[in-house]
């Protein structure tokens, strides 16, 4: 017992001390320390007005996004982009912006209109480059949207900086058939063969390796 006292006193004595040196020093520089306490208080207040208000910027930032989605399911497009652009010009830093930009770069594409849509990709890809899930789907985006353009050779970059990017990803043999097709406008015949024969070593009894065929009898 009398250790255990012991211990219990020694765990009270910093505090003790503490106690007993600032409270005179408080008293004898009251100006300071009341300034200080001030200072503490704004601070803390600032930081808890701050998180609760970035938790409502995310939370309508989330709603004006499922607001734009239900635009597009019901084929509203340009609704719908009015709101992407809303969600991007007034809430930048939310979490949901990346995927209103993703999505406009999407209903662009689903309107023809690639030209703009190749840039909305591009402007995604710039900024959201740590996006592991939307990344990949935005290179493929921006390739097909690059190659409705007839911009072969630009699309051709994209699809294979994809593919060495992403080599496992369900998408990657999709995207070396556009590759092949790119390189088969193009008029690069061998590295379209390759790109094909790619294919066909790589996946298969897939439907990817039958077409990759029929683009190979088509190249003979």
């Amino acid at each position: 017992m009398p250790k255990a006292w012991v211990r219990k006193e020694l765990k009270k004595e910093p505090l003790s001390n503490f106690v007993t040196k600032i409270i005179p020093w408080i008293l004898a520089h009251r100006e300071t320390a009341l300034s200080i306490i001030a200072t503490l208080v704004i601070v803390v207040g600032l930081g808890v007005y701050f998180f609760y208000h970035l938790k409502k910027i995310d939370t309508r930032a989330w709603e004006r996004l499922s607001f734009a989605q239900a635009h597009q399911q019901r084929n509203l497009s340009d609704q719908a982009i009015n709101l992407y652009n809303e969600i991007i010009q007034r809430y930048p830093r939310a979490k949901a912006t990346s995927y209103a930009l993703f999505y406009k770069a999407e209903t662009l594409y689903q309107q023809k209109k690639y030209t703009e849509a190749s840039q909305t990709y591009q402007n995604f890809l710039q900024k959201y480059r740590k996006k592991r899930l939307l990344l990949p789907l935005a290179y493929l985006g921006l390739g097909t949207s690059l190659e409705s353009e007839n911009k072969y050779l630009e699309a051709i970059n994209i699809y294979q900086e994809f593919v060495n990017k992403f080599p496992e990803h369900f998408l990657t043999p999709e995207v070396y058939l556009s590759l092949g097709r790119c390189y088969q406008i193009s008029g690069q015949k061998n590295e379209a063969i390759n790109t094909y024969n790619k294919v066909v070593t790589s996946y298969p009894g897939s439907n990817w390796q039958k077409i990759a065929e029929i683009h190979l009898k088509m190249l003979q």
